[in-house]
């Protein structure tokens, strides 16, 4: 093989891994309703669809833990704000903790 060949393989390789990514992205966020993006926010009804606990467990004691992610901040200019989270420390953290 040439150094040109071999050039593309790995670009054609490149691409075929983002075009699966983005496909394993898609079927997921289809099965679970959820966008499953690291970047996605996330409400604390969301994290309960994705973990499976009821949503007055996540709102009254799991966000509450000391070893779970911060809400991400705002400037809202309100006093009160919804509690939002990014999709992948959420994901993170039940992976870490094997929680679902």
């Amino acid at each position: 093989m040439t150094a040109l060949n071999i050039e593309q393989l790995n670009k054609t390789v490149e691409q075929l891994n983002r075009r699966v990514a983005l496909l394993e992205n898609n079927k997921t966020k289809s099965q679970t309703g959820l966008d499953m993006n690291p970047q996605a926010i996330w409400t604390p009804k969301h994290i309960a669809k994705y973990s499976g606990f009821s949503y007055g467990y996540i709102r009254n004691h799991l966000i509450n833990a000391a070893d779970f992610p911060k809400p991400i901040q705002r400037n809202t200019g309100t006093a009160r704000q919804r509690k939002l989270y990014l999709a992948g420390e959420i994901i993170q953290y039940f992976s870490r903790n094997n929680k679902n």
